[in-house]
């Protein structure tokens, strides 16, 4: 948070963002979206599989051949946890995305599977991150955001996952005018 603070601060104090942010210049800022790349690859949205259907003539999948009309699918949790891409997939590590080299980066945005992929990305993915970038850093220049302390968040599986976690503690920054 402190990391995220202080880029948002920065890129202000230097004019580089306004108030509100827009999203072109919320694109500008390398540890944000890291941020947003990694709360969505630890907590995906969807948690149950995204189903596709195997051509009529089969396919042959991690070396299995499936027949055609088979419906096959992954869970966007178990893609973006595999440890061979995502090392210490359980920990929040926006930094993953900022000093992988240009091989492992690719590797980890074809596991990214937080929208689904290809011809049917969910259409809802550009204006999601729209509203990230730009809700997201106005909250964070204006509080303090905590979690009480002592109270676990649970998350139920779902075909959206569900958060009922405890309400967030907002504190002015005092930096803030």
């Amino acid at each position: 948070m402190q990391k995220l603070q202080a880029e948002i601060d920065n890129a202000a104090d230097a004019g580089n963002i306004g108030k509100p942010i827009s999203d072109r210049e919320a694109r500008t800022l390398p540890y944000l979206n890291a941020v947003l790349k990694e709360a969505m690859r630890l907590h995906s949205s969807v948690g149950l599989l995204l189903e596709r259907h195997v051509p009529a003539g089969g396919a042959t999948i991690c070396g299995k051949y499936i027949p055609g009309g088979t419906i096959v699918g992954i869970n966007p949790w178990v893609m973006q946890h595999d440890p061979t891409v995502y090392p210490d997939p359980d920990t929040f590590n926006p930094e993953r995305w900022l000093e992988a080299s240009p091989e492992h980066l690719a590797a980890m945005d074809r596991s990214f599977f937080a929208f689904g992929a290809g011809n049917r990305v969910c259409v809802g993915k550009n204006i999601s991150y729209i509203e990230m970038r730009k809700i997201i850093p106005e909250l964070v220049r204006e509080f303090d955001i905590s979690l009480p302390e002592g109270v676990e968040w649970e998350v139920k599986s779902m075909w959206f996952t569900q958060q009922s976690m405890p309400k967030c503690v907002l504190k002015k920054r005092s930096s803030v005018e």
